[in-house]
Order: structure tokens, then C-alpha cells, then sequence
């Protein structure tokens, strides 16, 4: 029998699509230049998430839009870098470009000076032309013109009213939204928004008509009855909706300050927030080490309470945990996760282990003493790849759970 050549057209294309998702940018583009087999799947996912560093690569890219029919309708997320310097020529044809990508739903601006710096290039014009498919919405503005401008009638809230995931880098709210809006966003700007990533815990109260279910808070919260309480009486306007909530708790600046603990947290949830299904702490949070042994009934009670809790994910400072491993009331992150699983049965994946808060944006937030756990269907207790967690934690992955 002959040897036939098989070629790439002959075979499924799931075949191989598949594996160009793994593959970097670099590779995927010799790649397309070598069969045009490649091309559909590979232009596909070159120009799908687009990441604009400086002012060359943002005026190229610019103008490969600009000029082709092709690339804007593959486009669906866009990240405009922290400063460009650009000509007025430029700005105007990069409000012009983000007019034309038809599918556009994720918009990242990394742009945090003012109007007045020497880099500044963005406009309001440039935002009120993006697609009205948008969906996600991130930025580090620290223009209070410019935010402020996004609220107007006609503004870029008003006009995409579609938005379900927004991420604020702002440190206050004055610099967020205009002194009428501070206490309430109205009903028709961001209508349906679900996810919130905020650092400030301030500008939440102007969201309290919204329907979160999942809130981020970067803001570190002390561990002390009135900052626990002030999160309890934030949290209790989203009480009918939020299911996911991630939070960073660090013990008071002052040791003479009163410490709450980590079961008057979880019954303060489940007063404010007792529809959550998936809850991440992170955060120096003593009783994780000593197994919660002195308040492990008042601990237990709440666990149980929150009936909708799945997921339960504990990340420590490594500090913290250097500290703790000098303590002789530690204990072993088996032993703490067989109580959790014991104390509720509704729990299905627990993950204990050391987090670096300057990698909290990476790929991997843990590090090597950490472990994760699910119920397996025989009724114990199973360890997993710690890389099935991490990725629970990326932006777009937590942004669904």
C-alpha cells in the first residue's frame, strides 16, 4: 500500500486548534506563515486579545486597523498602556480604531495619570465610540475630569449599559464620581453589572442599587470590631445577590487595638452575605495556624449556616506563615481542612496555603506549602494539583465563578 501524505486540510480541525492555545504568540505567527491551514485559527487568536506596550507598538497597531477589513471583527479585548506619547494625529486615529472593532468586550486601560501629565493621551471621545458589545471594563484613571465625564447623561456608562465586570483603581471616591452620585449610582447607568473588583472600600456604598454577586476587594480590612462591622454593613446592600467574595484581613497596627476573630468574620457573613457559594481570605489570619481551636464551635456554626458554600480558599502571607511555623500550636493544613469538611457537608474543594501579594496578579498566587482538597465522591477527602486553584484566581476565571 502507497504512503499517502496526510495533510493538515484532511484532518479535524479540532485536531489541532486545540494546541494553538498553548502555544505564545511568537510561535503561533511563524506558524501561520508556514501552512495557510493555520491561518483562519491562528489570525483568530493573534489579534483576539490585543496588549498595546508604548507608544510604537500602539501606533502600528493603530494603523493595521485602520487599514484592514480583516483584523477589527477578530479583536475582543484591548489593553492601551500606561503612557504613550502621541501625537494629536494618533490620538484621534486610535479613537477612530477603538470606533471599528465590532466585537470588542473587554476594554484595560493601565493609565493613571491626569490629563495634565506629559504621556497623557486618553479623551472621553476615545471611550464613547467602543462597541456596545462590551462587557468588561477596567482602569486606573486618576483623572477626576475624565471619570467624572463618564457619568454624564450621554457618557460611556450611560451609553454601555451592557458592562457586567468592572475593575476601579481609584483610591477615593470624590476622584470616581461626581458629589451627586457619591451615594447611589442610578438605576440606568451599569443596569447590569455583576462583577466588581474595587481597593477602595469607600467608593462600594455608590453601588448598593447593583446587582453583585461577585465582589473583589483589595483593600486590606484590620481584623478589629469596627472595621468588621463596617464591612457587615457594607456587605448586608448585597446580601439578596453575592455569591463570591474575595477579601485580604490583616491583624491591627496597634497591639493594644481589640482583635476580632476569624469566627466573628464568618458570622458577620453569615448576617450580611449568606448566599455565598465561594469565599476567598487572604491575609495574616492567625487561627488558620493554631486550627481554630478556641473558637472552633462558634467557627463550626457559621460554616454550617452558609448552606451555599462550596468553595472555601485560605491564603497566608508568607510572613505570617514564617512566623507561625515558629509557633507550637500550628498544625498541619490536613488536619485543619478534615475539620472544615467535617463541619459542613455542603463544602466540596478547600485550599490552605502561602500567597505573595506582590504576585497577585500573576498566574500563580501560591506557593510551595500550599494544598488544595475536594470531597471526593466516596466521601473522604482528595488532594489536587494546586494548579487547578491558581487559576480559579486569574481575573477572567474569578470574574465567572
Amino acid at each position: 500500500m502507497s504512503q499517502a501524505t496526510l495533510t493538515l486540510s484532511r484532518l479535524p480541525t479540532e485536531l489541532w486548534y486545540h494546541s494553538f492555545t498553548f502555544l505564545n504568540k511568537n510561535d503561533l505567527r511563524h506558524l501561520c506563515l508556514v501552512s495557510k491551514d493555520f491561518l483562519p485559527e491562528g489570525r483568530r487568536l493573534l489579534y483576539r486579545d490585543v496588549a498595546l506596550k508604548g507608544s510604537i507598538g500602539m501606533m502600528l497597531w493603530t494603523e493595521m486597523i485602520l487599514s484592514s477589513d480583516v483584523h477589527p471583527p477578530l479583536v475582543r479585548s484591548v489593553t492601551l498602556p500606561t503612557r504613550a506619547n502621541l501625537t494629536g494625529y494618533y490620538i484621534r486615529a486610535l479613537t477612530r480604531c477603538l470606533s471599528m472593532l465590532p466585537r470588542l468586550t473587554a476594554l484595560n486601560i493601565k493609565h493613571a495619570m491626569t490629563v495634565d501629565s506629559t504621556n497623557a493621551y486618553l479623551v472621553p471621545e476615545m471611550l464613547e465610540g467602543c462597541s456596545s458589545c462590551l462587557v468588561a471594563f477596567h482602569h486606573d484613571l486618576a483623572d477626576i475630569g475624565l471619570n467624572h465625564s463618564l457619568f454624564s447623561p450621554s457618557g460611556f456608562y450611560s451609553t454601555h449599559a451592557g458592562i457586567e465586570r468592572l475593575y476601579l483603581a481609584n483610591t477615593r471616591i470624590q476622584d470616581f464620581l461626581p458629589a451627586h452620585l457619591e451615594e447611589k449610582i442610578p438605576p440606568n447607568i451599569l443596569p447590569r453589572l455583576l462583577t466588581l473588583h474595587i481597593e477602595n472600600l469607600e467608593i462600594l456604598r455608590a453601588f448598593r442599587a447593583k446587582p453583585i454577586r461577585r465582589l473583589r476587594i483589595s483593600e486590606t480590612v484590620f481584623l478589629t470590631p469596627s472595621d468588621i462591622e463596617k464591612l457587615g454593613l457594607i456587605l448586608d446592600s448585597f446580601r439578596n445577590t453575592l455569591s463570591s467574595l474575595c477579601i485580604k484581613f490583616s491583624s491591627p497596627i496597634s497591639p493594644s487595638e481589640e482583635t476580632s476573630t476569624l469566627a466573628e468574620v464568618m458570622e458577620m457573613l453569615v448576617m450580611c452575605a449568606p448566599k455565598l457559594s465561594h469565599l476567598y481570605i487572604f491575609g495574616d489570619v492567625p487561627e488558620l495556624i493554631s486550627g481554630m481551636h478556641s473558637d472552633a464551635p462558634r467557627f463550626s456554626s457559621s460554616l454550617r449556616a452558609l448552606s451555599n458554600l462550596t468553595c472555601l480558599v485560605f491564603g497566608i502571607s508568607r510572613l505570617h506563615r514564617q512566623h507561625a511555623c515558629l509557633s507550637t500550636d500550628s498544625v498541619l493544613p490536613e488536619t485543619l481542612v478534615d475539620h472544615l469538611f467535617m463541619w459542613s457537608d455542603k463544602l466540596q474543594e478547600v485550599t490552605i496555603g502561602c500567597f505573595s501579594p506582590v504576585k497577585a496578579s500573576s498566574s500563580s498566587l501560591f506557593g510551595r506549602n500550599s494544598a488544595s482538597f475536594v470531597r471526593s465522591s466516596a466521601g473522604g477527602v482528595d488532594r489536587v494539583s494546586l494548579c487547578q486553584v491558581d487559576c480559579t484566581l486569574t481575573e477572567d476565571a474569578w470574574a465567572t465563578a
